[in-house]
């Protein structure tokens, strides 16, 4: 009897680490998008607090306001754009992760494969198992039924032959 050898081996190694590969840059690109998001998050937070800011001030000129609130268009425009990052990061994670299902696929399917192979060579090799028995068996059988009677004659006194 043989030893399980699943000649797939190598390549299913290769899509675990296919797979492994493809989980990091899912990881990357969500935490992109999170910092993304973030920024964007504090962008907004600091228009509010220079808005804010510029309520509670006494004597503002024209000139001070107008500073003020170009500011907070450019912090719109950056927002803006941060969000617009982070939307294509999104297309990239969700193209990502089509990518990593794909991987999981292959992965699974080779897994499958190698489960039924190892299976098939368990009932081989119990079939293999079973007949040497059964060889064995009837070896035995054979051995006592040939040497058997002839001591059992032997046994017997001359008489009783």
């Amino acid at each position: 009897m043989k030893r399980f050898s699943f000649t797939l081996d190598r390549v299913l190694g290769f899509r675990r680490q296919q797979e492994e590969l493809e989980r990091g840059r899912l990881r990357a690109l969500l935490a992109e998008q999170a910092a993304l998001l973030g920024r964007a998050g504090q962008l907004q937070e600091e228009s509010r607090r220079q808005r804010a800011a510029c309520l509670l001030q006494d004597g503002l000129t024209a000139l001070d306001l107008r500073r003020v609130h170009e500011y907070a268009l450019h912090l719109n425009r950056v927002r803006t754009q941060t969000l617009e990052a982070a939307g294509d990061k999104e297309q990239l994670r969700k193209q990502q992760l089509q990518r990593v299902l794909e991987v999981q696929r292959k992965v699974r399917l080779l897994e499958t494969l190698k489960s039924r192979r190892l299976a098939e060579h368990r009932r081989e090799t119990d079939r293999e198992l079973e007949n040497l028995a059964a060889e064995l068996h009837r070896a035995r059988l054979l051995r006592e039924n040939r040497g058997g009677p002839a001591k059992k004659d032997s046994a017997r006194p001359p008489a009783a032959r």
